[in-house]
């Protein structure tokens, strides 16, 4: 087998080896010490003492523990966390090699007696040094997958250390077993050294200081408020729970096998065996179906696994026990127990309570699990202890009495395990919703015109005084057009009837200036005879955006009118997308119910805008429009799929390069919608925080988002959505997604094919653009792919082809040329020229979006948004010296700048000046371009993109969002 295939074989990552590698080490020999130190020392207890001082050892223990976790937590807020674990490991073996030293030397029974208590300061220090450590290094998805193998090393030593315990008795006493423990310890010293060096800027953390009340481990009111935590509560539950199980069936397995095997080496040599055989079978667990049953059934099988399995023994055991005694086959039940509470504890229950631990801020987790082990834990040992105590004491009390007391401990057992998922899911949404607080939740893109068209009537009015009507009209009579624009302003705000005729002359006003004040005043007025007018003007798009906010302030009444419109509009995806998202800002029955009847629209895009104004109205669709929208869902994952074999097939070019960048884009694109048809199912939820989050790439919050859509996706989703989003190999996800989504491997040439002819519905325009880009340059001949795809309706795409049949293959692209003036087709005629007129490209909108994409302001921006912008683009050309004139530099609005290429020199009359590179640039208020010279250093290019096209592309950035029904104008008005 090799090397991948091992990897592959247990779960793990190319760069995770060595780190697992050292976490199996340090496993293994701990395994070694505790494996050991357990078999031996619960042998001399068993022979030296009674039953009865069982429950005092677990006593005591609970006593040392608790006042280590004291210690611990006192210690760990002043000093580094890699000094504390060191700290820890090295006083595990100077106590353990000081008492067996006193042991031997002394022969005092009760140095015996501090050894078996010292099992429980291995098993504090473990958890301490080794899954503090892990929690430290690994996130929630490395935690799930990883921390069932990390600890894979203390099983392969436990087996080893067990099935070599009757070997070893052959040639040393069980006493001198002891000292090999000691050697085991010092291994694990040097292994923890490793990892601290290797990982010492993540470990050299301090824990912050807090207020003496409120971080004292040993203060009741700061246990008080550990407590009042629900989720905090559960975990300290199901810590010591875990702890109480093993006292019980220990004590029971331990008086029954003292009872079976009453010489101290046939003692040790039967333990050794038998937890031999219960680490063999832990191992498979953890390495081969640990893994898998946890991915399948999730956490809820990992925590509750353990009390169900020792119900299952111990009910047998005490039915038995009822009616025949402590027989052998009683005997049989408590050793499976036992069996259960070895296995199933360290390889299920466990890794999956140390991912419960996972969602903790790392800040707490330290803390908490140093409570942990210094409390629960501790809780675990003196309570079962003082309880057994008790019930020992009773003479008609045995081992069948206890069994059965126990199992009504299970059940609550089994409770909490069964409620803390709840608890899980809870913690893990508010985590994931603190991480999305730092993403902008912002309006939608017409909320957004009207929140601007607001402020801008806002300041107009501000700045005249309320006037007579008399005075209105004169102004809407003046040649001016700053009156013009003010008297629409004033007659929104007159109160009066008539007004509504004013407003309709200045909506017919040769200057959009004063169409867009007179289509926004008609929001106060909300006259239903300008309806129409508003509706004609949000085809427009010098006018759209004024129109949509006359049209949100005449409300739920307008809606009838714009459905007219929307079906008179077929073809015209443009318009029927602002006819669809105005009628979702109104919201209302009205608008669902319209939306409803347009929700099988052919066009994609328009599809699209529909299921995204249905979710944000919290709409759910019917049983029959289930059926479709199931068929919808499948074909988005279809294509994410595609795409991703699209990147394996074009793995050769760079990830940074043009058509991975549009692939990964695309995906980008798809995720949104994708959960928004998700959120429209019967019974879902909102989904934005979760596809909001995935877009984010915040690798932090990446585990817990994938655990809460494990456990909050519809099932018959869920196996196909979360491969798709897994932190795995690009091959590997395509495997997982192969019995459902197959695809086929293609060349890198018929890959590109592949895209470029893909249908207009499925992909966007730029992906299909950088696809054919990327085909003109390949050394086959494309002739006949490029000359299909220059009459392309879409611009970017003819233009690609043209251009690259015009450097080419002259002659085809001339022969085109000569049909398309045949035919008159002035679209694709205009292109050609363009083409002929531009050597270098810089004309062409392909070279504008990719140079706008390759800003910082720009770079994740969906290329098809571009696009709209790129035709509107200024483009300077300046030699050496030459400077942009005063003409040029001083717009109207604000002015964004963009360097080409070439260097442009920015000397403010003010400030300090500044020198722009390639792709480098600025954004200028008409008062900044005043004050500024800009000059180029070399020859250059230049782009200058004006307030209209910034505002277009501000608008892309604001979301869906669902506002107060037929509220928005109002709102808008009155800030």
């Amino acid at each position: 087998m090799t090397s991948s295939s091992l990897y592959r074989f247990v779960d793990l990552k190319e760069g995770e080896e060595k780190t697992v590698g050292l976490f199996i080490g340090y496993s293994f020999f701990m395994g070694v010490a505790v494996a050991i130190f357990y078999t031996a020392t619960t042998s001399l207890f068993l022979l030296s003492f009674e039953r009865t001082m069982l429950p005092k050892a677990y006593i005591v223990g609970g006593i040392v523990v608790y006042a280590l976790g004291l210690i611990t937590s006192y210690i760990q807020k002043r000093i580094r966390f890699s000094y504390l674990v060191n700290g820890l490991i090295y006083f595990l073996m100077f106590s353990v090699t000081g008492l067996v030293l006193s042991y031997q030397f002394s022969d005092i029974k009760w140095f015996i007696f501090f050894l078996f208590v010292w099992n429980r300061v291995f098993v504090f220090v473990n958890g301490i040094t080794f899954w503090s450590t892990a929690a430290r290094l690994f996130n929630l998805q490395q935690a799930k997958r990883l921390f069932g193998l990390i600890s894979t090393g203390e099983v392969i030593s436990s087996i080893v250390s067990y099935f070599s315990v009757p070997l070893l008795l052959k040639f040393i006493s069980t006493d001198q077993l002891l000292y090999i423990v000691a050697l085991a310890v010092g291994a694990c010293i040097l292994l923890m050294s490793l990892i601290i060096n290797r990982f010492s800027g993540q470990l050299a953390v301090i824990a912050e200081p807090a207020p003496r009340e409120a971080t004292s481990a040993g203060n009741p009111r700061s246990w008080k408020r550990f407590l009042a935590n629900p989720y905090y509560l559960l975990v300290f539950l199901l810590a010591m729970l875990p702890v109480v199980g093993l006292f019980f069936v220990d004590f029971m397995f331990a008086v029954e096998s003292k009872e079976v095997f009453p010489d101290k080496e046939l003692l040790a040599s039967f333990l050794g065996v038998f937890f031999g055989f219960c680490a063999l079978i832990e191992i498979v667990i953890k390495t081969v179906l640990y893994n898998k049953l946890i991915a399948r059934f999730g956490l809820t099988l990992g925590v509750a696994l353990l009390p169900l399995t020792l119900l299952f023994s111990l009910t047998l055991a005490v039915s038995y026990g009822v009616v025949y005694g402590t027989t052998a086959l009683f005997f049989a039940f408590i050793v499976l127990s036992r069996f259960f509470m070895s296995s199933v504890r360290k390889s299920i229950n466990e890794p999956s309570f140390q991912v419960l631990m996972q969602p903790i801020p790392s800040s707490e987790r330290s803390e908490v699990q140093s409570r942990i082990e210094g409390g629960p834990k501790a809780f675990g040992n003196i309570v079962p202890g003082v309880i057994l105590l008790l019930l020992t004491s009773v003479s008609f009390i045995g081992t069948v009495e206890i069994a059965a007391f126990f199992l009504i401990i299970l059940m609550g057992w089994l409770y909490v395990s069964l409620k803390i998922q709840g608890q899980y899911r809870g913690v893990l949404r508010a985590l994931l919703e603190k991480s999305q607080a730092g993403i902008r939740h912002s309006l939608d893109a017409y909320q957004y015109a009207a929140w601007r068209l607001a402020e801008a009537r806002r300041t107009a009015s501000l700045s005249s005084e309320r006037s007579s009507f008399e005075f209105i009209v004169k102004l809407v009579e003046s040649p001016r057009t700053a009156d013009r624009v003010l008297a629409a302003s004033l007659l929104g705000e007159s109160g009066r009837y008539f007004a509504y005729k004013y407003l309709t002359r200045l909506i017919h006003d040769e200057s959009s200036a004063v169409q867009n004040a007179a289509l926004a005043a008609a929001a106060t007025i909300r006259n239903p005879e300008l309806l129409p007018l508003l509706i004609v003007h949000l085809e427009r798009d010098a006018t759209h955006e004024a129109a949509a906010y006359g049209l949100l302030g005449v409300g739920e009444t307008a809606i009838r009118e714009l459905a007219r419109s929307f079906g008179q509009s077929a073809g015209h995806t443009v318009m029927q997308l602002r006819l669809i998202r105005v009628i979702r800002q109104i919201g209302g029955p009205r608008a669902v119910k319209f939306l409803r009847s347009v929700l099988n629209s052919p066009d994609a895009a328009v599809r699209d805008e529909v299921y995204g104004a249905l979710k944000e109205l919290d709409y759910q669709v019917t049983i029959t429009e289930r059926i479709y929208l199931t068929s919808e869902i499948g074909d988005r994952i279809e294509l994410f799929v595609w795409l991703l074999a699209a990147q394996r097939d074009l793995s050769g070019y760079p990830p940074d390069s043009d058509i991975q960048s549009a692939i990964e884009s695309e995906k980008r694109r798809i995720v949104p919608k994708i959960f928004t048809l998700l959120s429209l199912l019967p019974g879902a939820q909102r989904y934005d925080f979760i596809s909001e989050l995935l877009l984010s790439d915040n690798h932090e919050t990446q585990g817990y988002l994938l655990e809460v859509m494990n456990m909050t996706l519809p099932n018959e989703w869920k196996g196909k959505l979360i491969p798709l989003f897994e932190d795995v190999p690009l091959v590997e996800k395509l495997k997982r997604c192969a019995a459902d989504y197959p695809q086929r491997v293609l060349s890198p040439q018929e890959r590109l094919g592949d895209i470029v002819n893909r249908h207009f519905s499925r992909v966007s325009s730029w992906l299909k653009a950088t696809a054919l880009h990327q085909l003109a340059q390949l050394p086959q001949d494309n002739a006949l792919i490029l000359a299909a795809h220059a009459v392309s309706p879409d611009e970017v795409i003819s233009e690609i082809a043209l251009s690259a049949l015009y450097k080419s293959n002259p002659a085809r692209f001339e022969s085109l040329r000569q049909v398309m003036e045949a035919r008159n087709d002035t679209f694709h005629l205009k292109i050609c020229r363009r083409i002929a007129n531009s050597p270098l490209d810089y004309d062409l909108l392909w070279y504008r979006v990719d140079v706008l994409r390759r800003t910082e302001r720009f770079g994740l921006r969906d290329g098809d948004e571009l696009l709209t912008v790129a035709p509107f683009l200024n483009k300077y050309t300046l030699e050496a010296g030459e400077a942009l004139g005063e003409e040029v530099l001083v717009r109207p609005g604000k002015v964004f700048w963009l360097v080409a290429s070439g260097t442009l020199t920015v000397q403010s009359n003010q400030g300090p000046t500044q020198v722009l590179g390639p792709y480098d640039w600025c954004e200028l208020t008409p008062a900044e371009s005043k004050q500024i010279t800009m000059r180029a250093s070399e020859p250059s290019e230049v782009y200058a993109m004006d307030e209209p096209q910034l505002n277009h592309l501000r608008a892309f950035e604001y979301q869906l969002a669902a506002p107060p029904q037929g509220a928005v104008a109002e709102n808008a008005m009155a800030q």
